[in-house]
């Protein structure tokens, strides 16, 4: 999986060795070789210590964003893991003994979503049970799940691990419909010079076409009583007459269809 390769990156970037490692996490350092071959699955506490080790985001570790600070990041002073670290990975780490801040998270965002907790189990291939477990904290999920998890309620690692869900406030809601209702009053008014813009453009084009019909009827084909004889008449008859021939016959069709156009581009007002 995508975690333990990033595991092995971020060690190595840091250059460190995985006997340093291994002692940071109090494990041995053929443990922690096999969490990074992917052999065995990595503790979600181990995780956590790894991310503020490393100064990284759970997203990031668990491999679901690119970016290392993730989502809500936030420094490490207000971190609910106090870890004071050294240039060297053996560092002084101290994790205060109460249970991971996933219950709270995962039932306030689980009866955001509407869900109960056999609706959320059946989402993630497991019995009730062990969800009332996760939100009474008896226990928490491994890293697999735990993305699971993050993507099934459409949050990040990070919120269901720590960062406090922040309900939108009102004044930010209003302004936002009001943005929104802004935005589509533009969008109305763009959308309405266009239609109007189209309505003259056919209403227009029927002017000239019952223009054209008239001017033709006056004219009664004048140009067939010229001098054949002549080139230029001939040339110039012949294309008057090609036209002619051509609009008597198209321009009923387009007089249809700007009609339609108008009357449509009416009923959209």
């Amino acid at each position: 999986m995508y975690i333990y390769q990033r595991l092995k990156d971020l060690r190595e970037d840091n250059e460190c060795k995985q006997s340093e490692i291994a002692e940071l996490l109090q494990i041995s350092q053929q443990q922690y070789s096999m969490y990074e071959k992917g052999k065995r699955e990595i503790p979600l506490h181990l995780i956590i210590i790894l991310a503020r080790y490393y100064k990284v985001s759970l997203d990031y570790i668990t491999g679901l964003t690119n970016d290392k600070r993730g989502v809500g990041y936030k420094d490490e002073t207000n971190s609910k893991y106090n870890i004071t670290q050294k240039n060297s990975p053996k560092a002084v780490i101290k994790i205060k003994e109460e249970k991971i801040m996933l219950s709270n998270n995962l039932k306030r965002i689980r009866k955001s979503k509407g869900l109960s907790q056999e609706e959320l189990a059946i989402k993630l291939n497991v019995v009730r049970q062990t969800v009332s477990k996760w939100e009474n904290g008896l226990s928490v999920p491994d890293s697999d799940m735990l993305i699971t998890l993050a993507d099934e309620l459409d949050t990040s690692v990070s919120v269901l691990l720590g960062e406090t869900v922040m309900e939108p406030m009102t004044d930010d809601l209003k302004a936002i419909s009001e943005k929104l209702e802004v935005i589509n009053l533009q969008l109305a008014k763009r959308n309405m010079f266009k239609v109007k813009t189209i309505r003259w453009i056919l209403i227009t084009l029927c002017a000239f076409i019952v223009l054209a019909f008239i001017a033709l009827a006056v004219m009664q084909s004048f140009y067939l009583r010229w001098d054949y004889n002549n080139p230029e008449f001939a040339v110039a008859g012949t294309i008057l007459h090609g036209f002619e021939f051509v609009f008597v016959r198209l321009a009923p069709l387009a007089f249809i269809a700007s009609i339609i156009g108008i009357v449509i581009t009416y009923k959209k007002r």
